[in-house]
C-alpha cells in the first residue's frame, strides 16, 4: 500500500487519527511468520480517532527483522473489521 492509497483510505474514513494510549500496545495481534527468514511478524494494528477512540479501521503490516534495534516495516492493507 502506497503513502498515497493509506492517506486516501483515511480521508475516505472521514475521521481524524490520533495515538492510542501506551497500553494499547499490549493488544496488538503479533504473529511470527514460519520459516521467513530474516524473521518477519504480521501485525494488526487497531486505529484510534478523535471522535471514535478505537475504530473499525484495522491497519495490517509486516514486520522483518533487521538485525538492529529497528525492523523494516511494509504496510499491506488498511481495512475495516
Amino acid at each position: 500500500m502506497t503513502t498515497e492509497q493509506l492517506r486516501q483510505a483515511v480521508e475516505h474514513y472521514g475521521r481524524e487519527l490520533q495515538m492510542p494510549s501506551e497500553v494499547e500496545y499490549d493488544n496488538l495481534d503479533v504473529n511470527e511468520i514460519e520459516g521467513a527468514i530474516p524473521r518477519a511478524w504480521w501485525v494488526l494494528v487497531d486505529l484510534w480517532t478523535v471522535d471514535e477512540g478505537r475504530s473499525d479501521l484495522t491497519l495490517e503490516i509486516r514486520l522483518t527483522d533487521t538485525g538492529g534495534e529497528l525492523y523494516d516495516i511494509e504496510i499491506y492493507n488498511l481495512h475495516v473489521l
